[in-house]
C-alpha cells in the first residue's frame, strides 16, 4: 500500500491531489505509530520530505494559536486548550510536547478533516519556520530567559527569531508578558495586548538579570520583581517603562504545593498547579481566552479544572510513594520549581535527574546558577540522583549543602523507580527533558502510568 501510494504521488501532476495523498499516507503511518505506543514526529518528517510546504495545506481549516517562549509553553497551551474545550469549542493541540515543525505537522495530519481552533506550542527557534506557512490568529509569548546556550545563544538571539516570525504574520494578535522589558520596545504592525503583575503583587527585590533600558542602555529600576527580570520596571534616565497592562494579576491570596488562589483582572481563580510561574501561565491563558471571546467566569472555570501536564508538577503513584515531577532546563525555571516545592514543610525525599542530550541542552553548566541551596533546608530523608550526568549533579548538590550521607546514585530508571517506591511518601523530582521522558516511558511500560504523554 505504501509503495503504491508513493508511486501515485510521484506521477501525479495535481498539487492539491498530491498534498491530500501525502496527508492521508502520513495519517496512516501516524495510526501505526500510535498502535505501537510511540509518540511521534515521524509522519510529519515524512510529509516534509515529500512536500516541504505541506503544513499550509494540512492546517488550512484551523484558526491557529501559537504559544512560544522559554518557559511555560506546554502549561499555557494546555490551559488555553482546556478553556476552549469547556466552552464547547472544537480544538486540537500538540499536547505531546512535539513542538518543532515535524511534530506540529504531525498533529495537523492526525486531525486532518477536522476544523476549529489549533493551539500549537512552538519551539522558539521554529516560530519563524511555522509562520512561513501559517498566519496564526494569535501569537502568545510567555517569556525569554537564558536557556540551552548551545542552541539559542543569549536571550537576544532567541528574541530575534521570534520577532522574525511575527514580521511574517502582521495580522496576528500578540499576547505578550508585559513584565519583561524585552517585549516593551517593539515595532510591529500587529495589535499587542500585555499581561503582568499589578503593583504590589510581586516580591520586593533589588536586582534582575539582563535588566537594562532598551532605549538608552542604563540599568532599569524596579518597583518590584516577581522573579528573574520580570516585574514593574522603569528607566530613571529616559523614562522608558513597563507598558499598559490589559490583563493583571491583582492579588495572590494563597500558595501551596498543590496550587494557588489568586485574582486575575478582578476575577477569582483557583489554580491546581503551584508556583508564581504558573500564575504567569494562567495570566497568558486568561488574556488569550478573553480576546477570543470567552466569558470570564468560564475562563476561571477552565483554569481551575486544568491539571498538570506530563512532567510539569505531575503527581504519580509509585506503590506507596507519591512522585511529583518537575521539568527543569534552565536556572530561572529551576528556581521557580524549587520555590514551589519548598512550601512543603513535612518530611519528603528528593530526586534529581540530569541528562545532556540535545533536547536537554548539551551544556549543563547552568546547574551552578540554579538555587539548589534552597532545597538543603527541606526535611528530606533521601536524595536520589540519576541521569547521564548524575555525578555532576551530585557534586552540585554537595556544594549546595545537601547531606551527602543521604545521597543514593542510581544507574537506570528501574533502579530509580525501586528507590522511589522504597521512600514511602512524597518524592519531589527535578528532571531534565529526556530524563523525564525516559523515566515516564519506563513507568508506562510497567503500567504505572496509563498514557505515555498525558
Amino acid at each position: 500500500m505504501l509503495i503504491s501510494t508513493v508511486g501515485i504521488i510521484i506521477f501525479c501532476k495535481d498539487v492539491i491531489a498530491i498534498n491530500i495523498l501525502i496527508i492521508y499516507l502520513c495519517k496512516f503511518i501516524y495510526k501505526i505509530c500510535v498502535l505501537f505506543g510511540r509518540g511521534s514526529s515521524l509522519p510529519g518528517k515524512i510529509a516534509l520530505k515529500l512536500r516541504p510546504d505541506i503544513l499550509k495545506s494540512a492546517a488550512k481549516k484551523f484558526k491557529v494559536i501559537m504559544v512560544t517562549g522559554t518557559n511555560g509553553k506546554t502549561t499555557t497551551s494546555a490551559m488555553i486548550t482546556n478553556i476552549l474545550r469547556l466552552d464547547n469549542k472544537s480544538v486540537i493541540s500538540n499536547n505531546t510536547g512535539a513542538n518543532m515543525i515535524d511534530g506540529i505537522l504531525t498533529c495537523f495530519i492526525a486531525n486532518y478533516g477536522k476544523s476549529g481552533w489549533a493551539v500549537m506550542e512552538t519551539d522558539e527557534a521554529y516560530t519563524r519556520v511555522i509562520t512561513e506557512y501559517l498566519k496564526p490568529e494569535f501569537i502568545v509569548v510567555t517569556n525569554v530567559f537564558r536557556d540551552q546556550l548551545d542552541r539559542f545563544g543569549e536571550i537576544y538571539t532567541t528574541w530575534e527569531k521570534i520577532k522574525d516570525a511575527i514580521l511574517k504574520s502582521p495580522e496576528s494578535k500578540l499576547v505578550f508578558n508585559g513584565d519583561l522589558e524585552l517585549f516593551a520596545k517593539i515595532d510591529f504592525k500587529n495589535p499587542v495586548f500585555y499581561y503582568g503583575f499589578k503593583n504590589g503583587a510581586g516580591e520586593k527585590k533589588v536586582n534582575a538579570e539582563n535588566a537594562f533600558c532598551l532605549c538608552c542602555g542604563e540599568r532599569l529600576t524596579f518597583n518590584f520583581i516577581t522573579f528573574s527580570n520580570l516585574g514593574d520596571y522603569y528607566c530613571e534616565n529616559c523614562g522608558f517603562k513597563r507598558p499598559f497592562l490589559s490583563y493583571t494579576l491583582d492579588e495572590i491570596i494563597e500558595q501551596t504545593t498543590e496550587g494557588t488562589k489568586a485574582i486575575i483582572s478582578g476575577v477569582p481563580v483557583e489554580l491546581s498547579v503551584p508556583g508564581v510561574y504558573n500564575v504567569y501561565n494562567a495570566l497568558a491563558a486568561f488574556a488569550l481566552a478573553d480576546l477570543a471571546g470567552i466569558d470570564k467566569e468560564q475562563i476561571a472555570l477552565g483554569l481551575s479544572t486544568q491539571g498538570s501536564c506530563f512532567g510539569r508538577n505531575e503527581s504519580i503513584k509509585v506503590d506507596g510513594s507519591s512522585l511529583h515531577m518537575a521539568l527543569i532546563k534552565n536556572p530561572t525555571g529551576c528556581d521557580q520549581c524549587i520555590d514551589a516545592i519548598t512550601l512543603y514543610s513535612d518530611p519528603c525525599s528528593l530526586l534529581f535527574m540530569l541528562n545532556d542530550n540535545w533536547a536537554d541542552g548539551t551544556d549543563v553548566s547552568w546547574v551552578w546558577d540554579a538555587n539548589f541551596e534552597k532545597t538543603a533546608g527541606m526535611q528530606y530523608s533521601k536524595v536520589l540522583i540519576g541521569g547521564m550526568r548524575r555525578y555532576d549533579m551530585a557534586i552540585r548538590l554537595k556544594v549546595a549543602g545537601l547531606d551527602e550521607k543521604k545521597f543514593v546514585l542510581l544507574e537506570d530508571d528501574n533502579q530509580i523507580l525501586e528507590s522511589v517506591s522504597d521512600c514511602k511518601g512524597k518524592v519531589f523530582a527535578f528532571c531534565t527533558y529526556t530524563a523525564m521522558t525516559g523515566l515516564r516511558r519506563t513507568m508506562y511500560n510497567k503500567g504505572i502510568v496509563k498514557d505515555m504523554w498525558k
